[in-house]
C-alpha cells in the first residue's frame, strides 16, 4: 500500500490509498472516497512518509501529472515594472533598477555614477 496526502476542490484533507497510481507533488487525482468521488491534488507523496497515517480515506482512482507553470506572468500585478537589478533608460536617466514603489508608480534608477533617480513608471515609453 503506497499513501498519499490529497487536498479536495473542497479544501478537506484526506489521506489515501495511491497504489500504484505514478503520484508526484501537485499532481491532479480522481478519488474515491465513501461519500462519493471527486478530485484534488496531490500535497504528499508516499515517499515522504516516515509513519503512515492510522486510517484511509479513500484511494486514488486516476493520477495526471501537474499543470505545468503558466510562463506568461503578465497578468500579476506589478508585472509592468522592470525587475530589480535590469538596465533601463528612461529619459535622460540610464541605469539599474534598484528600487520599485508600485504605489506611487515610481522606480529608482542607479545611474552609472552611483547617484539614484527616482523616476515615474507611467510615463515610460513602451512601459
Amino acid at each position: 500500500m503506497r499513501i498519499a496526502g490529497v487536498r479536495l476542490v473542497d479544501g478537506r484533507m484526506v489521506w489515501l490509498d495511491a497504489d500504484e497510481a505514478g503520484i508526484v507533488p501537485l499532481s491532479r487525482v480522481s478519488v474515491r472516497l465513501v461519500d462519493g468521488d471527486t478530485h484534488g491534488e496531490v500535497f504528499v507523496t508516499p515517499e515522504e512518509f516516515l509513519t503512515p497515517p492510522a486510517h484511509l480515506d479513500g484511494i486514488v482512482v486516476e493520477s495526471r501529472p501537474p499543470l505545468p507553470p503558466d510562463p506568461d506572468c503578465a497578468y500579476l500585478p506589478g508585472s509592468e515594472f522592470p525587475a530589480l537589478g535590469e538596465m533601463v533608460q528612461q529619459g535622460e536617466v540610464e541605469g539599474i533598477v534598484v528600487a520599485l514603489d508600485p504605489v506611487q508608480r515610481q522606480v529608482t534608477i542607479s545611474a552609472e555614477n552611483g547617484s539614484p533617480t527616482l523616476v515615474p513608471w507611467d510615463d515610460r515609453a513602451g512601459g
